[in-house]
């Protein structure tokens, strides 16, 4: 995780935009068995595929909002250069 911050700061310092985001969270399936998100939880969740980490009987309510949230910030960030949505 520092290294990806330490990249971001320089590149504001050298005057270019740069975003980091940290990605906590944990199907509601999977709370109480795990200490906190693991590596690559993001990736279904950026496809807005919850199913596929936690299979489709397993998807609750608050699973298929982050899905849609992360989703969105991802598709944001490609058509405007900014996850916010504020052309870079």
């Amino acid at each position: 995780m520092e290294p990806s911050r330490h990249l971001a700061n320089n590149m504001v310092r050298a005057g270019q935009p740069a975003w980091w985001y940290r990605f906590s969270y944990v199907a509601e399936t999977q709370r109480g068995g795990l200490k906190g998100a693991l590596h690559g939880f993001e990736i279904p969740y950026t496809f807005n595929l919850p199913a596929a980490l936690v299979g489709a009987d397993n998807v609750m309510p608050d699973d298929e909002i982050m899905g849609g949230l992360a989703s969105g910030y991802w598709v944001t960030f490609g058509k405007t250069g900014n996850p916010d949505g504020v052309a870079a």
